[in-house]
């Protein structure tokens, strides 16, 4: 009985270990991501013949690979080889919806972009000269002061920008109205931007991004009667 219990045993046992199939578990390795905020987007276009504006100069990249070192060195900026291009060369003036591209990604690696496309403007290019005026008031000094002249280097800039732009800009100021409470002369470099008639800061290159402004301040003073007393 025993050995007929054994040999049953065996047999079960025999034929479960053949039916049985094993498969090795292959474990795959995690990829790792990156995030990179504001990456620059270079625009391909005619630099000499159109001006362009309108569009979020930079995107968000993310990149993944099962390389550490890779991904690491594209992080960097300093050892970065890939860029966001923005091709407008086959586009005539007007608005439109362009495309963004990853260019030069290093082989192992995987990237997407965020926003995938920029809406840009694109204007016939003209450049103009206007002079610098001062942007500030008797609201920026001290009580009783008065602002008694002022003077600015350079006197005028030369402005490009594109065609309708450049009808919209109606002066070029050397802005100070962030000062207060002056009550003496003084000289300070300040920024210089192209505006429009609300004072709206418009989109320009100019020849010159500071000025020197050298502000002559009158301290307050009044006439009194002399009284002689013996």
């Amino acid at each position: 009985m025993y050995a007929l219990l054994s040999l049953t045993f065996s047999l079960i046992l025999f034929f479960n270990t053949k039916s049985s199939t094993f498969t090795p578990g292959i474990i795959a390795p995690n990829r790792i991501e990156e995030t990179i905020q504001s990456v620059n987007i270079q625009p391909i276009y005619d630099t000499n013949k159109y001006f362009i504006q309108g569009y979020e100069p930079t995107v968000t990249v993310r990149l993944s690979s099962l390389n550490r070192i890779l991904l690491s060195g594209e992080v960097n900026e300093e050892t970065r080889t890939f860029r966001v291009v923005a091709d407008l060369s086959q586009l005539e003036e007007g608005t439109h919806v362009v495309p963004l591209k990853i260019q030069n990604l290093t082989s192992g690696l995987d990237a997407s972009i965020e926003p995938t496309n920029i809406t840009v403007t694109i204007e016939r290019l003209e450049t103009k000269t206007f002079p610098v005026e001062v942007n500030i008031s008797n609201t920026n000094l001290a009580e009783g002061y008065l602002l008694a002249g002022t003077k600015v280097d350079p006197t005028e800039v030369q402005v490009t920008t594109g065609h309708e732009s450049m009808q919209e800009i109606a002066k070029v100021v050397a802005n100070l109205d962030s000062l207060e409470g002056v009550n003496k002369n003084l000289s300070k470099e300040v920024p210089i931007y192209a505006v429009d008639k609300d004072g709206e800061i418009l989109s320009a290159i100019l020849s010159k991004e500071k000025a020197v402004v050298t502000l002559e301040i009158k301290a307050p003073q009044k006439e009194v009667p002399l009284i002689f007393e013996q």
